[in-house]
């Protein structure tokens, strides 16, 4: 099983969320009004802002918690963090009979497609997931037209979906 990975996701191991936690009332009440999920080993946090996410982290890693219970993850990037617990991938679900994208966390084993577990209010309509568009170099060849770059944002043309795309401008390493 996984936790649907959306946005920026602080993933707990839950055998260390109850016994580690030295101030669990003030955690409680910072993670109140957020996204939360989990299953039978994992407990996750869902933020829209990377700046709550590594707050809360770094509040976890203050008070009893260390890499060995806690990560950060993203639906782009990945970990964000140190683990060598968790790992990040994609796998598929069904939603009303169709088959969907969505990228999760896992613990050692590789998910099972369609077993992956969900916020309670959760739709794939509407979602992360939903939005977001994933292509290889090879895709974005084919299907994309850059129209515009401002701001550091690129505007592309979808040829298949009718549709303009944003995306961030990458920044590119420079060769030593």
């Amino acid at each position: 099983m996984g936790l649907i990975l959306e946005a920026f996701l602080v993933v707990i191991r839950k055998s260390s969320m109850f016994d580690k936690i030295t101030k669990f009332d003030e955690f409680s009440s910072i993670i109140s009004d957020a996204t939360i999920n989990y299953d039978d080993e994992l407990f996750s946090i869902m933020y829209y802002k990377y700046k709550e996410a590594k707050e809360l982290v770094e509040f976890l890693l203050l008070n009893g918690l260390s890499y060995d219970d806690v990560a950060l993850a993203t639906q782009i990037d990945g970990l964000l963090t140190p683990s060598d617990w968790l790992n990040v991938g994609s796998t598929h679900m069904i939603v009303e009979g169709s088959f969907y994208p969505v990228n999760v966390v896992y613990l050692d084993e590789e998910p099972s497609p369609f077993i992956v577990s969900v916020p309670g209010d959760w739709e794939y309509e509407g979602s992360l997931s939903n939005w977001s568009l994933h292509l290889s170099d090879k895709e974005i060849d084919e299907r994309l037209i850059l129209l515009n770059e401002k701001d550091g944002v690129l505007t592309y043309y979808d040829k298949e979906s009718d549709s303009l795309v944003y995306a961030p401008k990458s920044k590119k390493k420079k060769k030593e």
